[in-house]
């Protein structure tokens, strides 16, 4: 879902926290906020599926839009100075995990307290 290229020089850090030994969930960690939607979801599946899909697919179908856009901004601006490009594609691959990642967070909340 989210846009990563080659010239990407950093992650936010949540992005490079992964302790799947850890018996707790870590909410530095963007990968916990991923596995809960994903255990959630597998366990009830035909309750949980439709919110992720109605978080998920809004999400992707901006992102692929925007794609060529992003791409051409990219480039125009390599063509210019490619530290600006590497920069541009760094800051918009890192807003776009953030926001995912949010997402993702505020989504297994929802999930989780729909257990009870």
């Amino acid at each position: 879902m989210v846009p990563l290229y080659c010239a990407n020089t950093e992650v936010p850090v949540s992005w490079t926290i992964v302790n799947r030994s850890d018996k707790t969930v870590d909410r530095n960690a963007a990968y916990y906020a991923f596995a809960t939607v994903n255990k959630l979801s597998n366990q009830r599946y035909q309750v949980f599926m439709p919110q992720v899909i109605e978080v998920r697919d809004p999400i992707q179908q901006r992102l692929y839009k925007m794609q060529d856009s992003i791409e051409k901004v990219a480039l125009e601006l390599y063509n210019q100075d490619p530290a600006l490009a590497i920069e541009f594609l760094t800051n918009y691959t890192s807003s776009v995990m953030l926001e995912v990642e949010k997402a993702y967070w505020k989504l297994a909340d929802t999930l989780v307290l729909q257990l009870q």
